[in-house]
């Protein structure tokens, strides 16, 4: 029992220190500028709330932040100037995700013409800027009315396909969150389709998502 007892104020503070450790880290994250600026901004959003693959714009809302914009990245991929291939997003309320988005495809994959299928966003997906120049990105705006009853991403899909298909020889429908990424030297995904295309059996690329 005694030597129970004389153990026993070790174990506390083995118990307290880390406790308090954690809190005054804690303390001293919430407390800096910059998550005060990141928090801000998300909650300031106007009109925020709480929502296998195959192949222009208005201002944003003012904002408080008074940092400076990015640096503009360097093209890593030759630019698919001729618009060969589009990528079509279903997109609601992602205002947050499509910077980087934008910036992955336009920059690192080369494409030059991204469909954006609004699913009734609030505010618009078209109100905000964007890291790439804007007559790249084309708007197409869905109500709550317009809404499919059953499946509303493959009817915004066919949809993109029906209205912009016949403006490229490829089109590829992706989630907001999905990347590609070509990691052959000398090879781009306009030069993969466009050997692709030769074989006249093939009519579609499905690719497994790692």
């Amino acid at each position: 029992m005694l030597a129970s007892l004389s153990r026993f104020p070790l174990r506390v503070v083995l118990v307290l220190v880390p406790f308090f450790v954690g809190w005054v880290i804690y303390l001293t994250f919430w407390d800096t500028p910059y998550y005060k600026h990141e928090h801000n901004t998300i909650v300031n959003l106007p009109g925020s709330d709480s929502n296998s693959e195959f192949f222009s714009s208005p201002s944003s809302p003012s904002s408080s932040s008074s940092s400076p914009p990015p640096p503009t990245p360097s093209p890593s991929m030759p630019a698919d100037d001729e618009e060969y291939v589009a990528i079509c997003f279903t997109a609601k309320n992602e205002s947050l995700n499509l910077p980087e988005l934008f910036t992955h495809y336009y920059y690192h994959v080369g494409i030059r013409r991204f469909y954006i299928m609004d699913d009734g966003s609030t505010p618009p997906l078209s109100s905000y800027s964007y890291p790439i120049p804007k007559e790249h990105i084309t708007f197409t705006y869905y109500t709550a009315a317009q809404h499919h009853e059953h499946d509303n991403q493959l009817f915004l899909n066919d949809e993109c396909h029906r209205l912009y298909g016949n403006k490229h020889a490829w089109m590829a429908h992706f989630d907001c969150d999905e990347y590609l990424e070509v990691v052959r030297r000398n090879e781009t995904l306009v030069s993969i389709l466009k050997d692709l295309s030769l074989d006249p059996r093939i009519g579609q690329l499905s690719i497994n998502w790692q």
